[in-house]
């Protein structure tokens, strides 16, 4: 299946996409971009399509099979059945089960179909919507990605740089954001982490647009339609930016009462025992749920390690309950953001991802040791910071609660990465309260 899916002319086809997206990118998307900015541009855009060349190359001769080659024969499929019949366009608009019954009863295309997942299905949409454009070749749909990425995160950079536009902290978020070598390899070719990290990045500048009231209406509908994106692709980045925002709001507006009069005080502590209450009914209304996932994570746990596969690893049998999750979430917070240790990498590329991991690890032990005492003035200062730091801590522990081989969790972990690395940076150069207002 992937002897085919590179050759010379691949290389070719892409240079020439390559300089038409360049000039697109440019002098369309990112016109209004400083010189610097589009020069930086370039240099991010070039890195992500030499990573999806090495990673087809990879894919053709070292991998062989891998998601992104699935999605990319189901996207074949898909093409094939509009080509044969255009009214099967609605497959675009429908389930994966019923794409699947379509598939599996047109006996003329000859390739059985793949997972029906709904959620890999919407990476087959996207592939499939670049298919012809793409001449049916994989590295040119991967080509497709990239350019939805690029614009996607470069965006959440200029974000990021508003809110902290002094120049030490631009070349922290410039490096976090933009160059994390597995991070940018992770999110560029046909990976849902690619989609993912990209409507992040639209989610950011319709959130700051709404903020600065730049076309409200029309930020607040794409705003909507990004979530809807994310939900189909991974609900849980969502779900755990939507917890992360809802308690840094609510702590920060605790830290407020104590410079209000008596009734609001009062207010915020009928609040406070409501939140508290409402966090216990949610809990204890779904325990079907919490087993249910403990149950999983054991299963995958197990089954991870069965093969005796190299890059598999442990983090021990987790009690079926809420305090069992409890117990194990520091480490598998630890699992994801700091492993493979050195040692435990058996392999080159593993080798170079235990590095990255290690260096975040000397980067987070400095800036604590560094900054102690400052650390909490950061997250006071501004919700932003709260909201980066509890949704990184949340992401964590569910990747390392469901996933229990490293090259899995580092593709995993690609959209939370850039964020923690981001935080510890920012610490690390914060100087207190004289960037409070930048920091809001």
């Amino acid at each position: 299946m992937t002897d085919s899916i590179l050759t010379g002319w691949d290389f070719l086809l892409l240079f020439f996409y390559f300089i038409a997206f360049s000039f697109i990118l440019r002098n369309i998307i990112f016109r209004k971009a400083s010189k610097g900015e589009k020069k930086l541009l370039m240099v991010f855009f070039i890195t992500k399509v030499m990573y999806i060349a090495l990673q087809t190359y990879l894919v053709a001769h070292v991998w062989r099979m891998t998601d992104s080659i699935y999605v990319y024969e189901e996207s074949k499929n898909l093409f094939g059945l509009l080509k044969k019949n255009f009214s099967n366009i609605d497959l675009i608009f429908k389930s994966a089960l019923n794409y699947k019954e379509v598939l599996w009863s047109d006996g003329g295309l000859g390739i059985q179909p793949g997972s029906d997942m709904e959620k890999n299905f919407f990476l087959v949409r996207i592939a499939a919507a670049f298919y012809p454009f793409a001449l049916g070749r994989y590295l040119l749909i991967c080509f497709g990605f990239c350019v939805i990425s690029t614009v996607g995160v470069f965006k959440l950079y200029q974000v990021m740089t508003q809110v902290y536009h002094s120049p030490v902290y631009k070349k922290a978020i410039t490096f976090c954001l933009l160059f994390i070598p597995t991070a940018t390899f992770y999110t560029s070719p046909i990976y849902k982490e690619t989609l993912v990290y990209a409507f992040l990045g639209f989610m950011a500048m319709n959130i700051y647009n709404i903020y600065k009231n730049k076309s409200k209406a029309v930020n607040i509908l794409l705003l909507i339609i990004n979530i809807l994106f994310i939900l189909l692709v991974k609900p849980y980045t969502i779900y755990g930016l939507a917890f992360a925002l809802a308690l840094s709001v609510l702590i920060y507006y605790i830290a407020r009462l104590q410079n209000d009069n008596i009734l609001k005080k009062l207010l915020g502590f009928i609040i406070i025992i409501g939140v508290m209450f409402l966090a216990l009914y949610i809990v204890n209304s779904n325990d079907d749920f919490i087993l249910d996932f403990v149950d999983t994570s054991n299963f995958y746990q197990e089954m991870y390690n069965t093969g005796g596969a190299g890059s598999s690893f442990e983090i021990g049998q987790i009690e079926t309950s809420l305090t069992g999750l409890i117990e194990k979430a520091p480490l598998a917070f630890y699992t994801t953001y700091f492993r493979p240790h050195l040692w435990e990498a058996d392999n080159a590329f593993m080798l170079f991802n235990a590095l990255e991991s290690f260096l975040l690890f000397v980067l987070v032990l400095y800036t604590v040791i560094r900054r102690f005492r400052s650390i909490n003035l950061y997250f006071k200062e501004s919700i932003l910071a709260k909201v980066i730091l509890y949704y990184c801590i949340i992401m964590g522990i569910l990747i390392g609660l469901t996933t229990f081989n490293f090259g899995t969790i580092v593709r995993y972990k690609a959209t939370s990465m850039p964020f923690f690395c981001m935080m510890w940076f920012i610490i690390l150069f914060h100087t207190g309260s004289a960037r409070k207002k930048t920091a809001e």
